[in-house]
């Protein structure tokens, strides 16, 4: 499965490519926002961290589209209780960089069973996955692993080449939209956000 930083270009990257008719530019928060939410699913590490085994609830029921719309309908309220005027946009920066975690996740090497994500969970338990993969898998320990050895297999050289591999391939990527984007922006000045 990618990296937090895989994630996080994914997100960006959907979520800016994903929004046309957006005529505003984006500010560091939005990127940092889509950032986040890309990488939102594996907050189920927390969980196991705190019993001391950070695997234990992994690509469970947070790797679902029933987790990715939940994220959303709360990001949507927040939004809207706390008076954001782009509150739309927070939605759409919710849900989208979200789904962009779980592509990854299906099309990322899985080493730990049951392969894949739920993703129709509720409605189904089956675990899905590609059988084309385009990137590795991040070590941080097998099923059972002790805080310590996750923390070790993380900083592994496996992982540097698993990380680089994610910055060669979503890295131009997310780059190549943010500056397009931000040279169509530049090119429209009196549109409004």
């Amino acid at each position: 499965m990618c990296s937090p930083i895989g994630h996080g270009l994914a997100g960006i990257a959907v979520g800016l490519i994903s929004r046309p008719g957006f005529k505003g530019g984006f500010s560091f928060s939005l990127y940092l926002y889509a950032f986040f939410s890309a990488n939102v699913p594996d907050l189920d590490f927390l969980p196991g961290l705190l019993i001391g085994d950070i695997n234990r609830w992994h690509h469970s029921y947070s790797h679902t589209l029933f987790a990715a719309l939940l994220y959303t309908v709360l990001a949507l309220l927040a939004a809207r209780g706390f008076g954001i005027k782009k509150w739309r946009l927070v939605g759409w920066l919710s849900l989208i960089p979200y789904l962009s975690h779980l592509l990854l996740d299906y099309l990322s090497l899985d080493r730990g069973a049951p392969f894949g994500i739920p993703l129709l969970w509720p409605l189904s338990d089956d675990y899905f996955y590609s059988e084309l993969l385009l990137f590795g898998a991040i070590d941080h320990g097998g099923f059972g692993a002790t805080n310590t050895e996750a923390l070790i297999d993380i900083f592994s050289y496996a992982n540097l080449l698993v990380i680089t591999r994610e910055l060669l391939i979503l890295g131009l990527l997310t780059g190549s939209i943010v500056t397009l984007k931000t040279i169509y922006s530049r090119s429209r000045p009196n549109q409004d956000q």
